[in-house]
């Protein structure tokens, strides 16, 4: 029998910085975060997409 859980709130796919910033957010929230990454030798949107994020109000 496995000892993994297998239900979770949210599930979020990449582990980069919006993915991990997004998993605590919603964890500071009370709700249940899987986030699911590839290996460390990934390194593509991380580099190259954060320019693309920006604080709206």
């Amino acid at each position: 029998m496995s000892s993994h859980r297998t239900n979770f709130d949210i599930v979020i796919a990449g582990g980069g910085l919006v993915g991990i910033s997004t998993a605590l957010g919603l964890r500071l929230r009370g709700l249940d975060v899987l986030v699911l990454d590839g290996c460390d030798d990934d390194n593509r949107a991380a580099r190259g997409n954060f320019g693309l994020i920006w604080v709206q109000t």
